[in-house]
């Protein structure tokens, strides 16, 4: 979605401190009300490109990982309000584990794949097609 990148990289001038690419920290609760009231927020960034720009931002590795290791959540201007606990944690570090489970799964699919293409051309002669009824 062209306008939640868009999006994102509005709340990132907008909101540097919450939204730096470097650090990630975890966000307040309920930031996604916050954001459809902002009144600077551009017409184009919908409630659609709101939900997908904060779901995409939020389900980063990085992202995930601040939210396991406990750390602060903070206000859009990166006020510190209180730390991530219990079930944030412990869906977080679910969450992480199926994406980095997936990521080995197709890791192991592509070098799979090239390990096939690569023993299916060493040593082959081109491939001969068929020409009319011979």
């Amino acid at each position: 979605m062209r306008r939640g990148r868009e999006y994102v990289a509005w709340l990132r001038r907008r909101y540097p401190r919450a939204f730096s690419r470097k650090r990630r920290p975890p966000l307040v609760r309920r930031v996604y009300q916050i954001l459809l009231a902002d009144p600077d927020r551009p017409a184009w960034a919908t409630d659609a490109v709101v939900q997908w720009a904060l779901a995409r931002w939020c389900r980063h590795p990085d992202y995930l990982r601040g939210v396991v290791a406990g750390k602060w959540r903070r206000l859009l201007d990166g006020t510190p309000v209180v730390r991530v606990e219990g079930s944030g944690r412990r869906a977080a570090a679910e969450t992480l584990a199926v994406s980095s489970s997936a990521d080995e799964s197709h890791e192991r699919c592509v070098a799979a794949h090239a390990a096939r293409r690569a023993g299916s051309l060493a040593g082959s002669e081109p491939h001969k097609i068929p020409r009319g009824n011979a």
